[in-house]
């Protein structure tokens, strides 16, 4: 193809989309593009060589997508700290059911007392059971310092439908 658009926010108009000048179906799983521009809002804002997309349809288990700055890889201050967020796999169990678990990480460098750089690990389980109107997360976190003090925190939180007047939302946090 040519001159194309992949997005996948699903409004009628798109709030990003990448606009790109040759695209090509693979092995009907994938799709790869060439000379293609981020678009935020209309807005031309980041070029990039290449992209590729899954186009199986469905939810499919995969690698997390990391978030980091422009500035993780081109420091623009000696006291600049990195940090790197949502490194991990997530994991479709069933249509009804899934896993993730990642890790968060700030750079100890020129560390200070009130942020000394730390690690953390998380995991969530989400779940909808549909004959019983319900749904919820289970959710766990491990928060180490480079000070050597750690937290760890639990939490769950459950919606439920009864009827068309009475629900229950719980929320259980434990840190």
């Amino acid at each position: 193809g040519a001159d194309g658009t992949i997005t996948s926010c699903t409004d009628s108009v798109p709030h990003f989309h990448f606009s790109a000048r040759e695209l090509k179906r693979v092995s009907n799983d994938m799709v790869v593009a060439r000379n293609v521009v981020l678009h935020i809002q209309g807005v031309p804002v980041f070029w990039l060589p290449f992209i590729f997309q899954d186009a199986r349809s469905g939810r499919r288990s995969g690698i997390l997508t990391p978030r980091f700055g422009f500035t993780e890889l081109v420091r623009n201050s000696p006291l600049y700290r990195r940090t790197i967020e949502n490194v991990g796999y997530y994991f479709a169990l069933s249509d009804y059911a899934d896993f993730a678990a990642g890790m968060d990480w700030r750079s100890s460098a020129n560390a200070t007392d009130q942020d000394p750089g730390w690690t953390r690990w998380n995991t969530e389980f989400r779940y909808r059971w549909l004959d019983r109107f319900a749904s919820g997360r289970l959710g766990a976190s491990v928060h180490s310092l480079s000070s050597g003090s750690s937290n760890t925190q639990l939490s769950w939180a459950h919606q439920q439908d009864f009827s068309i007047h009475s629900h229950l939302s719980a929320n259980v946090n434990f840190a």
